[in-house]
Protein backbone atom coordinates (compact mmCIF):
# COMPACT_ATOMS: atom_id res chain seq x y z
CA UNK A 1 0.00 0.00 0.00
CA UNK A 2 2.76 2.44 1.12
CA UNK A 3 4.29 1.97 -2.01
CA UNK A 4 1.45 2.48 -4.23
CA UNK A 5 0.61 6.09 -2.63
CA UNK A 6 4.71 7.54 -3.60
CA UNK A 7 3.93 5.88 -6.95
CA UNK A 8 0.76 7.23 -7.46
CA UNK A 9 2.03 11.08 -6.08
CA UNK A 10 5.08 10.29 -8.30
CA UNK A 11 2.43 9.77 -11.63
CA UNK A 12 0.81 12.89 -10.52
CA UNK A 13 4.14 15.13 -10.70
CA UNK A 14 5.06 14.00 -13.68
CA UNK A 15 1.60 14.26 -15.17
CA UNK A 16 2.00 18.04 -14.61
CA UNK A 17 4.77 18.31 -15.45
CA UNK A 18 4.40 16.61 -18.82
CA UNK A 19 1.17 18.90 -19.41
CA UNK A 20 3.19 21.79 -18.83
CA UNK A 21 5.38 20.42 -21.50
CA UNK A 22 3.05 19.98 -23.79
CA UNK A 23 1.59 23.05 -23.77
CA UNK A 24 3.49 24.65 -26.44
CA UNK A 25 2.70 26.86 -29.45
CA UNK A 26 0.78 30.70 -29.69
CA UNK A 27 1.45 33.17 -26.45
CA UNK A 28 3.10 31.74 -23.31
CA UNK A 29 4.19 28.08 -25.25
CA UNK A 30 7.60 26.41 -25.28
CA UNK A 31 10.93 27.96 -25.76
CA UNK A 32 12.16 27.84 -29.37
CA UNK A 33 15.61 28.82 -29.90
CA UNK A 34 18.07 31.64 -29.16
CA UNK A 35 21.37 33.05 -29.85
CA UNK A 36 22.25 29.41 -29.06
CA UNK A 37 21.18 27.64 -31.93
CA UNK A 38 23.21 29.41 -34.25
CA UNK A 39 26.12 27.32 -32.72
CA UNK A 40 24.18 24.18 -32.43
CA UNK A 41 22.50 24.18 -29.22
CA UNK A 42 19.06 23.99 -28.69
CA UNK A 43 17.96 26.18 -25.67
CA UNK A 44 16.02 23.78 -22.96
CA UNK A 45 12.50 24.57 -22.08
CA UNK A 46 11.85 25.72 -18.80
CA UNK A 47 9.20 24.80 -16.25
CA UNK A 48 8.55 25.55 -12.91
CA UNK A 49 6.62 23.56 -9.93
CA UNK A 50 5.83 25.75 -7.21
CA UNK A 51 4.34 24.24 -3.76
CA UNK A 52 2.08 26.45 -1.22
CA UNK A 53 4.90 25.94 1.56
CA UNK A 54 7.79 23.68 2.86
CA UNK A 55 6.63 19.70 3.91
CA UNK A 56 7.55 16.77 2.88
CA UNK A 57 4.76 15.85 0.95
CA UNK A 58 6.15 17.52 -1.63
CA UNK A 59 9.20 15.89 -1.69
CA UNK A 60 7.49 13.25 -3.89
CA UNK A 61 6.66 16.15 -6.81
CA UNK A 62 10.16 17.16 -6.35
CA UNK A 63 11.76 13.84 -6.82
CA UNK A 64 9.39 13.26 -9.86
CA UNK A 65 10.37 16.54 -11.32
CA UNK A 66 14.01 15.84 -11.37
CA UNK A 67 13.09 11.88 -13.09
CA UNK A 68 11.58 13.91 -15.63
CA UNK A 69 14.19 16.32 -16.15
CA UNK A 70 16.57 13.18 -16.65
CA UNK A 71 14.14 11.55 -18.85
CA UNK A 72 13.55 14.81 -21.01
CA UNK A 73 17.01 16.67 -22.01
CA UNK A 74 15.37 19.31 -23.69
CA UNK A 75 13.40 20.23 -20.29
CA UNK A 76 14.62 21.82 -17.32
CA UNK A 77 12.27 21.82 -14.58
CA UNK A 78 12.81 24.42 -11.95
CA UNK A 79 11.07 23.18 -7.92
CA UNK A 80 10.36 26.12 -5.27
CA UNK A 81 8.84 26.17 -2.30
CA UNK A 82 6.43 28.81 -0.92
CA UNK A 83 6.13 29.96 2.32
CA UNK A 84 2.90 29.81 3.09
CA UNK A 85 1.77 32.85 1.71
CA UNK A 86 0.29 34.62 -1.85
CA UNK A 87 3.05 37.30 -1.43
CA UNK A 88 6.01 34.80 -1.98
CA UNK A 89 4.35 32.74 -4.83
CA UNK A 90 4.15 35.93 -6.70
CA UNK A 91 7.31 36.92 -5.84
CA UNK A 92 8.54 33.56 -7.07
CA UNK A 93 6.38 33.02 -10.40
CA UNK A 94 7.50 36.73 -11.28
CA UNK A 95 11.01 36.08 -11.05
CA UNK A 96 10.49 32.68 -12.70
CA UNK A 97 8.30 34.31 -15.82
CA UNK A 98 11.90 36.93 -16.02
CA UNK A 99 13.76 33.83 -16.12
CA UNK A 100 12.48 32.54 -19.04
CA UNK A 101 9.58 30.16 -17.71
CA UNK A 102 7.18 28.78 -20.08
CA UNK A 103 4.67 26.85 -17.95
CA UNK A 104 4.34 26.44 -14.10
CA UNK A 105 2.31 24.02 -11.96
CA UNK A 106 1.27 25.72 -8.82
CA UNK A 107 -0.96 24.94 -5.72
CA UNK A 108 -2.74 28.38 -4.89
CA UNK A 109 -3.10 29.57 -1.14
CA UNK A 110 -6.06 31.62 -2.00
CA UNK A 111 -7.69 31.14 -4.93
CA UNK A 112 -10.18 33.62 -4.27
CA UNK A 113 -7.26 36.86 -3.78
CA UNK A 114 -4.99 34.90 -6.25
CA UNK A 115 -7.29 34.39 -9.33
CA UNK A 116 -6.14 37.96 -10.85
CA UNK A 117 -2.86 37.34 -10.13
CA UNK A 118 -2.76 33.72 -12.05
CA UNK A 119 -4.95 35.57 -14.78
CA UNK A 120 -2.36 37.62 -15.35
CA UNK A 121 0.07 35.23 -15.31
CA UNK A 122 -1.98 33.19 -18.05
CA UNK A 123 -1.47 36.02 -19.95
CA UNK A 124 2.53 35.62 -20.31
CA UNK A 125 2.54 31.48 -19.83
CA UNK A 126 0.78 28.33 -19.44
CA UNK A 127 -0.50 28.09 -16.04
CA UNK A 128 -1.58 24.64 -13.93
CA UNK A 129 -3.19 24.37 -10.98
CA UNK A 130 -2.02 21.48 -8.56
CA UNK A 131 -3.07 19.98 -5.03
CA UNK A 132 -5.36 22.83 -5.15
CA UNK A 133 -7.43 24.52 -7.29
CA UNK A 134 -8.24 28.19 -8.57
CA UNK A 135 -11.12 27.55 -10.66
CA UNK A 136 -12.07 30.57 -11.57
CA UNK A 137 -8.57 32.03 -12.78
CA UNK A 138 -7.80 30.89 -16.17
CA UNK A 139 -5.37 28.24 -15.83
CA UNK A 140 -5.31 25.76 -18.49
CA UNK A 141 -6.61 22.67 -16.04
CA UNK A 142 -6.35 21.33 -12.27
CA UNK A 143 -4.36 18.62 -11.62
CA UNK A 144 -5.36 16.97 -8.28
CA UNK A 145 -7.62 15.08 -5.49
CA UNK A 146 -11.20 15.57 -5.31
CA UNK A 147 -10.67 17.04 -1.78
CA UNK A 148 -14.73 17.44 -1.05
CA UNK A 149 -15.00 13.51 -1.66
CA UNK A 150 -11.42 13.06 0.07
CA UNK A 151 -13.28 14.93 2.89
CA UNK A 152 -16.34 12.58 2.94
CA UNK A 153 -14.05 9.38 3.48
CA UNK A 154 -12.19 10.71 6.51
CA UNK A 155 -15.54 11.74 7.68
CA UNK A 156 -16.45 7.97 7.19
CA UNK A 157 -13.71 6.88 9.09
CA UNK A 158 -14.63 9.09 12.00
CA UNK A 159 -17.49 7.26 12.10
CA UNK A 160 -15.81 3.95 11.93
CA UNK A 161 -12.79 5.20 14.26
CA UNK A 162 -15.99 6.54 17.42
CA UNK A 163 -18.47 3.31 16.50
CA UNK A 164 -20.05 2.37 19.43
CA UNK A 165 -19.54 4.75 21.12
CA UNK A 166 -22.41 6.52 22.98
CA UNK A 167 -23.36 10.38 23.64
CA UNK A 168 -22.06 13.24 21.74
CA UNK A 169 -18.41 12.55 20.45
CA UNK A 170 -16.41 15.75 19.97
CA UNK A 171 -13.57 16.06 17.51
CA UNK A 172 -10.94 19.06 16.77
CA UNK A 173 -10.26 19.21 12.69
CA UNK A 174 -7.01 20.76 11.97
CA UNK A 175 -5.36 22.32 8.75
CA UNK A 176 -2.49 25.09 8.15
CA UNK A 177 -4.12 27.48 6.02
CA UNK A 178 -7.89 27.69 6.20
CA UNK A 179 -8.05 30.13 2.89
CA UNK A 180 -6.67 27.33 1.03
CA UNK A 181 -9.03 25.77 -1.08
CA UNK A 182 -7.75 21.98 -0.46
CA UNK A 183 -8.65 23.12 2.92
CA UNK A 184 -11.98 24.46 2.57
CA UNK A 185 -13.23 21.43 0.42
CA UNK A 186 -12.10 18.62 2.65
CA UNK A 187 -13.34 19.77 5.61
CA UNK A 188 -16.84 20.37 3.57
CA UNK A 189 -16.99 17.12 2.89
CA UNK A 190 -16.15 15.62 6.33
CA UNK A 191 -18.85 17.92 7.79
CA UNK A 192 -21.11 16.59 5.01
CA UNK A 193 -20.23 12.83 6.10
CA UNK A 194 -20.87 13.44 9.54
CA UNK A 195 -24.32 15.15 9.58
CA UNK A 196 -26.69 13.17 11.50
CA UNK A 197 -24.44 11.52 13.76
CA UNK A 198 -23.34 12.24 17.57
CA UNK A 199 -20.04 13.80 16.30
CA UNK A 200 -19.71 17.38 17.09
CA UNK A 201 -16.83 19.53 15.40
CA UNK A 202 -15.87 21.66 17.81
CA UNK A 203 -13.41 23.97 15.28
CA UNK A 204 -11.15 24.03 12.75
CA UNK A 205 -7.91 25.18 13.90
CA UNK A 206 -5.07 26.04 11.45
CA UNK A 207 -1.32 27.14 11.73
CA UNK A 208 -0.02 28.72 9.03
CA UNK A 209 1.95 25.78 8.10
CA UNK A 210 4.04 26.30 11.22
CA UNK A 211 4.87 22.75 12.73
CA UNK A 212 5.57 23.64 16.51
CA UNK A 213 2.52 25.58 16.22
CA UNK A 214 0.45 21.93 14.73
CA UNK A 215 1.87 20.33 17.86
CA UNK A 216 1.40 23.50 20.46
CA UNK A 217 -2.49 23.13 18.74
CA UNK A 218 -3.30 19.54 19.41
CA UNK A 219 -1.62 20.42 23.04
CA UNK A 220 -4.02 22.98 23.46
CA UNK A 221 -6.87 20.84 22.86
CA UNK A 222 -6.11 18.20 24.78
CA UNK A 223 -6.11 20.56 27.84
CA UNK A 224 -8.75 22.88 26.75
CA UNK A 225 -11.29 19.86 25.86
CA UNK A 226 -10.10 16.81 27.63
CA UNK A 227 -13.25 15.15 26.39
CA UNK A 228 -12.28 15.57 22.83
CA UNK A 229 -12.83 12.25 21.20
CA UNK A 230 -10.90 12.35 18.30
CA UNK A 231 -8.22 14.41 16.60
CA UNK A 232 -8.18 14.66 13.11
CA UNK A 233 -5.32 16.54 10.53
CA UNK A 234 -6.32 17.59 7.40
CA UNK A 235 -2.82 18.95 6.05
CA UNK A 236 0.06 15.86 5.28
CA UNK A 237 2.12 17.13 8.46
CA UNK A 238 -1.03 17.48 11.38
CA UNK A 239 -1.38 14.12 11.90
CA UNK A 240 2.24 13.62 13.22
CA UNK A 241 2.30 16.85 15.26
CA UNK A 242 -1.20 15.41 16.96
CA UNK A 243 0.49 12.12 17.48
CA UNK A 244 3.81 13.50 19.11
CA UNK A 245 0.87 15.70 21.17
CA UNK A 246 -1.27 12.29 22.10
CA UNK A 247 2.19 10.62 23.17
CA UNK A 248 3.81 13.50 25.29
CA UNK A 249 0.57 13.45 27.24
CA UNK A 250 0.52 9.67 27.51
CA UNK A 251 -2.38 9.83 25.49
CA UNK A 252 -1.67 7.71 22.68
CA UNK A 253 -4.75 4.72 21.86
CA UNK A 254 -7.11 6.85 24.14
CA UNK A 255 -7.85 9.51 21.62
CA UNK A 256 -8.39 8.45 18.07
CA UNK A 257 -6.37 10.27 15.21
CA UNK A 258 -7.52 10.24 11.64
CA UNK A 259 -5.23 12.23 9.20
CA UNK A 260 -5.46 13.22 5.35
CA UNK A 261 -2.32 12.90 3.18
CA UNK A 262 0.56 10.76 3.10
CA UNK A 263 3.57 10.91 5.66
CA UNK A 264 5.97 8.08 6.87
CA UNK A 265 5.30 9.19 10.74
CA UNK A 266 1.85 9.25 9.95
CA UNK A 267 2.15 5.42 7.56
CA UNK A 268 4.45 3.62 10.62
CA UNK A 269 1.42 4.93 12.97
CA UNK A 270 -0.91 3.16 11.18
CA UNK A 271 1.36 0.07 11.35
Amino acid sequence: MKWMKQFGMRVLSLGVVLSLAGCGGGEGGAAGTSGAASTGESEKTKLAFVTNASADFWSYSNAAAKQFEKDHPDVEVIFKAGDGTPAKQKQIVDDLISAGVKGIAISPIDPVAQTKMINEWAEKIKVICCDSDAPQANRVCYFGTDNVEGGRRVGTLIKEALAGSEGPQKIMVFVGIKEVANAQERFQGTKESLQGTNIEIIDLLTDDVDFAKARKNAENTLTAHPDVAALVGLWEYNPPQILNALESAGKLGQIKTVGFDENFATLRAID
